[in-house]
């Protein structure tokens, strides 16, 4: 006789609450950084957002504390620099984005800002994308097992995603996850990016690798944990005589966890 196993197949969503709730977020670079001109550094970036639910499909998201620190090469300890949530709030206001269950984004109402120190990641207008909707689902039930991509634009550049349900532990659903990017950058003869063509001095083409994991509160709720690493390798060209000049590495951390409502 054969026994028939049915596997319990579930439709995931995000129903974000309307009272807000708290994430932090927290990025780990070693490697290459597109600071001052470019360093090989060590460095992290800590920041607490607040977000909430303003109506079925469009969320809030406001920044409550900030800090970036770079490691002292000279003792191992850290340097606090001096960024904090106050003197970037000019730059990181509080923004709504539109978005479908499933975790699309359809627009945001974020500016086109930057802020004062450019790190890989922390791209304004798609916070949302890497934090607390950081996983587009499905639209149909999916079972343990099951596996799906779907891509997110990032400026002029795509990012890919391939997804599989990995089932349950202590810390809700369990998503793995693997993601892939390209594009490229020109910049002038300091290494800073530009758009002005007259500057350019080099092109540096990027590809981005990675992977983790994802948890959430569900079927029908919000993403309580990611764990993700991702490796960038750049080849930096000049743009006189066409040919490589050198390589570039950058290994990020992201770290995100659900803290619970806002007291």
């Amino acid at each position: 006789m054969i026994a028939l196993f049915a596997l319990s197949a579930t439709l995931f969503g995000y129903t974000l609450p309307s009272d807000p709730v708290r994430y932090s977020v927290e990025l780990n670079y070693d490697g290459y950084l597109p600071v001052l001109g470019g360093l090989e550094q060590t460095a992290k970036v800590n920041i607490g957002l607040v977000v909430s639910g303003r109506t079925d499909g469009i969320a809030t998201t406001q920044l409550e504390t900030l800090s970036v620190a770079l490691r002292d090469l000279e003792n191992g300890g850290w340097a606090v620099l001096p960024f904090n949530e106050e003197s970037v709030r000019p730059f990181f206001p509080t923004s709504t984005i539109r978005f479908e269950k499933s975790g699309r984004i359809l627009e945001t109402d974020m500016p086109k800002n930057e802020l004062p120190m450019r790190l890989p990641g922390l791209d304004l207008q798609h916070i949302p994308d890497v934090t607390f909707m950081f996983l587009e689902f499905p639209e149909q039930e999916i079972e343990e097992g099951h596996k799906w991509s779907f891509e997110r634009k990032f400026g002029a550049s795509l990012v890919k995603y391939h997804a599989e349900y990995l089932g349950t532990d202590e810390k809700g659903a369990k998503f793995g996850v693997q993601l892939t990017q390209e594009y490229e950058v020109k910049e002038d003869e300091n290494n800073n990016p530009t758009t002005d063509e007259a500057e350019v001095a080099q092109v540096v083409k990027t590809k981005v690798e990675g992977g983790g994991t994802v948890w959430f509160k569900g079927p029908k709720g919000l993403i309580s944990a990611v764990e993700v690493t991702a490796n960038a390798v750049s080849h930096v060209y000049s743009m006189k005589a066409g040919d490589p000049v050198g390589q570039r590495r950058l290994r990020t951390q992201f770290k995100i966890e659900y803290l619970g409502p806002k007291s």
